[in-house]
């Protein structure tokens, strides 16, 4: 667990860092385990340098934290480079040529085509 005095350290640490808010609690747990592991302060400073150079936008996560821990150890550990975002959550976007504007298409989606959609492709 981390200590009330380590909390207010990384807390410091995060807004000389300018990332304040931007960085989620479990990175900020893995970054306090690691500091209790490691029995280094130092560590919170250089992991911050490293998550804010490879941060493009958004928040830093615990992944990141471990990247950047894993670097500082000499090792590169493996980052997913995929993230799988479900198709039904993404607006659909479709032109109207008529007005040359794009709008957000609120008809319901469905993963198959209908019978008919179907039967019209191969007549």
């Amino acid at each position: 667990t981390m200590s009330l005095l380590l909390k207010k350290q990384i807390n410091k640490e995060i807004s000389n860092a300018g990332l304040a808010g931007s960085v989620e609690g479990a990175a900020i747990q893995r970054l306090a385990d690691a500091i209790l592991e490691e029995n280094k302060v130092e560590l919170i400073r250089e992991v911050l340098e490293i998550c804010q150079a490879e941060r493009s936008s958004g928040s830093v996560t615990a992944a990141q934290v471990d990247a950047a821990l894993a670097q500082l150890k000499g090792g590169a550990q493996a980052i997913s480079m995929v993230n799988v975002v479900n198709a039904f959550a993404v607006p659909k976007i479709s032109y109207d040529p008529v007005a040359r504007k794009m709008f957000a298409d609120t008809a319901p989606r469905h993963l198959f085509a209908s019978a008919e959609a179907k039967q019209k492709l191969y007549l």
